[in-house]
Protein backbone atom coordinates (compact mmCIF):
# COMPACT_ATOMS: atom_id res chain seq x y z
CA UNK A 1 0.00 0.00 0.00
CA UNK A 2 1.72 3.58 -0.99
CA UNK A 3 0.56 6.29 0.54
CA UNK A 4 0.71 10.17 -1.11
CA UNK A 5 1.57 13.07 1.15
CA UNK A 6 0.13 16.36 -0.77
CA UNK A 7 0.56 20.11 0.47
CA UNK A 8 -2.82 21.01 1.60
CA UNK A 9 -4.33 22.74 -1.76
CA UNK A 10 -8.34 24.12 -2.79
CA UNK A 11 -8.43 21.06 -5.12
CA UNK A 12 -8.91 18.84 -1.46
CA UNK A 13 -11.18 21.71 0.60
CA UNK A 14 -14.37 18.98 -0.56
CA UNK A 15 -13.06 15.92 1.33
CA UNK A 16 -11.79 18.30 4.90
CA UNK A 17 -14.86 17.73 5.94
CA UNK A 18 -15.02 13.68 5.48
CA UNK A 19 -12.28 13.33 8.03
CA UNK A 20 -13.24 11.51 11.35
CA UNK A 21 -10.70 11.21 13.79
CA UNK A 22 -12.82 11.28 16.82
CA UNK A 23 -11.38 14.56 18.46
CA UNK A 24 -13.47 17.63 17.23
CA UNK A 25 -11.09 19.92 17.60
CA UNK A 26 -9.09 18.25 15.16
CA UNK A 27 -12.11 17.93 12.56
CA UNK A 28 -12.38 21.25 12.83
CA UNK A 29 -8.86 22.89 12.41
CA UNK A 30 -8.67 20.57 9.17
CA UNK A 31 -11.80 21.83 7.84
CA UNK A 32 -12.24 25.50 9.31
CA UNK A 33 -8.71 26.97 9.44
CA UNK A 34 -6.09 24.77 7.81
CA UNK A 35 -6.33 25.83 4.05
CA UNK A 36 -6.27 29.48 5.96
CA UNK A 37 -3.43 29.44 7.68
CA UNK A 38 -1.72 27.18 4.97
CA UNK A 39 -1.77 29.81 2.40
CA UNK A 40 -1.19 32.74 4.55
CA UNK A 41 2.08 31.36 5.71
CA UNK A 42 1.13 30.24 9.24
CA UNK A 43 1.14 26.72 9.85
CA UNK A 44 1.34 24.28 6.64
CA UNK A 45 -0.52 21.56 6.45
CA UNK A 46 -0.15 18.09 4.58
CA UNK A 47 -2.71 15.36 3.90
CA UNK A 48 -2.25 11.89 3.54
CA UNK A 49 -4.02 9.84 1.09
CA UNK A 50 -3.70 6.41 -0.26
CA UNK A 51 -2.27 6.41 -3.91
CA UNK A 52 -5.30 6.28 -6.18
CA UNK A 53 -7.72 8.00 -3.76
CA UNK A 54 -8.86 11.44 -2.64
CA UNK A 55 -10.02 10.15 1.08
CA UNK A 56 -7.87 11.83 3.17
CA UNK A 57 -6.55 9.23 6.47
CA UNK A 58 -3.98 11.82 7.66
CA UNK A 59 -3.22 15.33 8.39
CA UNK A 60 -0.27 17.59 10.04
CA UNK A 61 0.52 20.64 10.21
CA UNK A 62 3.99 22.18 10.85
CA UNK A 63 5.10 26.00 11.73
CA UNK A 64 7.47 27.89 13.28
CA UNK A 65 8.44 28.27 17.31
CA UNK A 66 11.09 28.73 19.50
CA UNK A 67 12.04 27.94 23.26
CA UNK A 68 13.30 29.85 25.88
CA UNK A 69 17.14 28.53 27.05
CA UNK A 70 18.43 29.64 29.87
CA UNK A 71 22.43 28.11 29.69
CA UNK A 72 24.29 30.90 31.63
CA UNK A 73 27.55 28.91 31.06
CA UNK A 74 27.45 29.73 27.77
CA UNK A 75 25.28 32.99 27.41
CA UNK A 76 24.79 35.37 29.61
CA UNK A 77 20.75 36.27 28.70
CA UNK A 78 18.26 33.63 28.01
CA UNK A 79 18.21 32.80 24.17
CA UNK A 80 15.22 31.83 21.88
CA UNK A 81 16.45 28.84 20.20
CA UNK A 82 14.75 27.80 16.72
CA UNK A 83 12.11 25.11 16.69
CA UNK A 84 9.56 23.29 14.64
CA UNK A 85 6.68 22.64 16.02
CA UNK A 86 4.11 19.97 14.96
CA UNK A 87 1.34 21.67 15.32
CA UNK A 88 -1.57 18.86 14.27
CA UNK A 89 -1.31 15.21 13.50
CA UNK A 90 -4.41 13.09 13.08
CA UNK A 91 -5.26 9.94 11.80
CA UNK A 92 -8.84 8.88 10.50
CA UNK A 93 -10.60 6.79 12.91
CA UNK A 94 -10.29 3.83 11.32
CA UNK A 95 -6.58 4.27 11.16
CA UNK A 96 -5.90 4.41 14.72
CA UNK A 97 -5.90 1.03 15.76
CA UNK A 98 -3.59 -0.09 12.56
CA UNK A 99 -4.89 -1.20 9.05
CA UNK A 100 -3.44 -4.24 6.95
CA UNK A 101 -0.32 -4.16 9.76
CA UNK A 102 0.40 -0.39 9.50
CA UNK A 103 0.15 1.81 12.54
CA UNK A 104 -0.22 4.90 10.35
CA UNK A 105 0.33 7.30 13.64
CA UNK A 106 3.46 6.14 14.77
CA UNK A 107 4.92 6.00 10.82
CA UNK A 108 3.96 9.07 10.26
CA UNK A 109 5.50 10.80 13.60
CA UNK A 110 8.54 8.94 12.29
CA UNK A 111 8.33 10.08 9.08
CA UNK A 112 7.59 14.00 10.15
CA UNK A 113 11.02 13.22 12.63
CA UNK A 114 13.09 12.10 9.60
CA UNK A 115 11.69 15.32 7.54
CA UNK A 116 12.69 18.14 9.98
CA UNK A 117 16.01 16.57 10.77
CA UNK A 118 16.95 15.62 7.09
CA UNK A 119 15.31 18.56 5.45
CA UNK A 120 14.21 21.34 7.47
CA UNK A 121 16.94 21.81 10.26
CA UNK A 122 19.77 21.10 7.83
CA UNK A 123 19.29 24.02 6.07
CA UNK A 124 17.26 26.72 8.28
CA UNK A 125 18.19 25.23 11.68
CA UNK A 126 16.52 24.40 14.51
CA UNK A 127 17.34 22.43 17.64
CA UNK A 128 14.22 21.27 18.86
CA UNK A 129 10.34 19.57 17.65
CA UNK A 130 7.66 20.80 20.13
CA UNK A 131 4.38 20.00 19.84
CA UNK A 132 1.27 19.75 22.59
CA UNK A 133 0.26 16.23 23.08
CA UNK A 134 -3.60 15.15 24.38
CA UNK A 135 -3.27 14.37 27.75
CA UNK A 136 -3.72 10.42 26.42
CA UNK A 137 -0.94 11.05 24.00
CA UNK A 138 1.89 12.18 26.31
CA UNK A 139 3.37 8.54 27.27
CA UNK A 140 3.42 7.41 23.81
CA UNK A 141 5.65 10.17 22.78
CA UNK A 142 7.52 9.80 25.37
CA UNK A 143 7.97 6.17 24.62
CA UNK A 144 8.40 5.77 21.23
CA UNK A 145 9.92 9.31 20.38
CA UNK A 146 11.78 10.68 23.37
CA UNK A 147 10.13 13.68 23.67
CA UNK A 148 10.39 15.12 27.63
CA UNK A 149 7.91 17.42 29.28
CA UNK A 150 8.69 20.92 29.12
CA UNK A 151 8.20 23.35 32.03
CA UNK A 152 8.39 26.93 31.15
CA UNK A 153 5.97 29.83 30.45
CA UNK A 154 5.06 28.37 26.90
CA UNK A 155 3.96 25.38 28.57
CA UNK A 156 1.75 27.41 31.41
CA UNK A 157 0.23 29.55 28.77
CA UNK A 158 -1.92 26.55 27.14
CA UNK A 159 -5.07 24.73 28.44
CA UNK A 160 -4.98 22.10 30.78
CA UNK A 161 -6.23 19.38 27.81
CA UNK A 162 -2.62 19.19 26.27
CA UNK A 163 1.49 18.93 27.92
CA UNK A 164 3.96 20.86 26.01
CA UNK A 165 6.85 18.37 25.19
CA UNK A 166 10.31 18.63 22.74
CA UNK A 167 12.66 17.21 21.04
CA UNK A 168 16.32 17.94 20.80
CA UNK A 169 17.43 16.45 17.41
CA UNK A 170 21.00 18.17 17.40
CA UNK A 171 24.00 15.71 18.19
CA UNK A 172 24.59 16.22 21.88
CA UNK A 173 27.96 14.86 21.71
CA UNK A 174 29.12 17.71 18.98
CA UNK A 175 27.26 20.15 21.00
CA UNK A 176 29.12 18.51 24.17
CA UNK A 177 32.68 18.46 22.19
CA UNK A 178 31.94 22.66 21.42
CA UNK A 179 31.01 23.24 25.36
CA UNK A 180 34.11 21.75 26.41
CA UNK A 181 36.09 23.75 23.23
CA UNK A 182 34.77 27.28 24.14
CA UNK A 183 35.60 26.51 28.41
CA UNK A 184 38.95 25.23 27.77
CA UNK A 185 38.92 28.85 26.01
CA UNK A 186 37.66 31.10 28.27
CA UNK A 187 40.46 29.36 30.74
CA UNK A 188 43.48 30.25 28.74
Amino acid sequence: MNFEYQNLNIKHLSQLRKFKCANPSMEGFLFEEAYNHHINGEGITTIVTIEGSEEIIAYYTLKCDSIKIVDLEMYPEPRYIPCIEIARIAVKTDWQIGKKGIHLGTELMGLIITQIKENISSIVGCRFITLHAVLDRVEWYEERFNFVKRIDEKALAIDEGTVYMSLDITDDNVRKEYYEYVISQKSL
